[in-house]
């Protein structure tokens, strides 16, 4: 589970993170406001708002 993992990296640091995360086979939750690096890594996203899940693909 990963929540905003970029917050504190620089340059280097958030490409190194990009690469690791691209080839790891395994799930994960991953919480960001960045949507270039969410759309780089997930082939779902899920919304909850009030107690409901939406999900988009």
């Amino acid at each position: 589970m990963l929540d905003e993992p970029k917050t504190h990296l620089d340059k280097l640091g958030k490409q190194f993170l990009l690469e690791e995360l691209e080839y790891y086979y395994g799930a994960l939750i991953l919480v960001s406001h960045d949507r270039s690096f969410l759309d780089k890594l997930v082939t779902k996203i899920w919304e909850v708002v009030d107690g409901m899940v939406i999900e988009y693909i």
